[in-house]
């Protein structure tokens, strides 16, 4: 992705000249940066562990940081023989490394998620110290949106492997629904038994912890990373009838020109988004 060219193996790859582009591939036009991925042969950096640009004269250093658990989110192929470090002690080494290369500009570190500066650390060289802490992930990722079919039992089922100790869940990981959709949890109840009562369009799926037609199907929308068990929401896999769509970016880039002027502006308070879509009980 970085260099460009054809996957060695990948009979998929190469394929640009299908919707215009140059074959071979031309390779990224920036620069990928990784300052916490290292070749395990090598014991060096993936990539440059930082890169320096000159806006309007001020050099600003960009330290870029990939999740340490991606290991645990992707395909094991895919991360075979690099090692994964904890981001935020490399952001304090890189940023005492690029503060004499930055010249009194500026250093942006930059992850997939949000991190805490180690215990102790202070910028001295840059009196406009910022939290890291203050980082988000940044959404879409440029996967297809697949829709399935999935009984009643098995949303149920994929609602409460949000949550740690279900199904095999290690980390709590809180979906985001459509309008339209709802549902309660509660935070005391034992793994497997959180999800108290769900809704979709007004139709009731789920009251009091119980399936009230668990054979009833219903076609639902995911990415598809996670239609694969990505993110350890396995229920997914057992979906039936796959068929994967349009990618997220097309989706977002569509649902958001419906608030282009002439049209209202975006607005989070408005009725018709029906808030709160989830609710936590105790």
């Amino acid at each position: 992705m970085q260099n460009g060219g054809c996957h060695p193996t990948d009979p998929n790859s190469c394929k640009g000249a299908s919707v215009n582009t140059p074959v071979p591939f031309e390779g990224a036009k920036f620069k990928y940066s990784s300052a916490n991925v290292t070749v395990d042969a090598t014991g060096r950096s993936l990539f440059p562990p930082y890169v320096i640009k000159t806006f309007n004269g001020v050099r600003v250093g960009f330290i870029g940081m990939t999740l340490k658990d991606t290991p645990t989110i992707v395909s094991p192929s895919g991360v075979a023989g690099l090692t994964f470090s904890d981001g935020d002690l490399i952001a304090d080494a890189q940023l005492a490394a690029t503060a004499p290369a930055a010249n009194g500009g500026a250093v942006v570190a930059f992850m997939n998620a949000g991190g805490v500066r180690a215990p102790g650390f202070t910028a001295t060289s840059y009196p406009h110290d910022v939290t890291y802490s203050e980082a988000f992930a940044v959404q879409p990722f440029g996967n297809g949106l697949v829709t399935m079919t999935l009984t009643a039992q098995q949303i149920k089922n994929a609602l409460e492997q949000q949550f740690v100790g279900c199904l095999g869940q290690t980390t709590q990981r809180i979906m985001q629904i459509s309008n339209g959709f709802s549902y309660s949890w509660s935070a005391s109840a034992a793994p497997c038994s959180k999800i108290v009562d769900v809704t979709l369009n007004g139709t009731q799926l789920v009251s009091g912890g119980v399936v009230l037609s668990p054979g009833t199907t219903y076609s639902i929308a995911c990415n598809n990373f996670m239609s694969t068990g990505g993110d350890g929401f396995t229920v997914f896999t057992g979906g039936t009838n796959p068929v994967v769509g349009a990618q997220d970016i097309d989706a977002l880039v569509a649902y958001l020109s419906n608030f282009l002027s002439p049209n209202p502006p975006y607005d989070p308070t408005s009725p018709v988004l029906h808030k709160p879509r989830i609710t936590k009980v105790l």
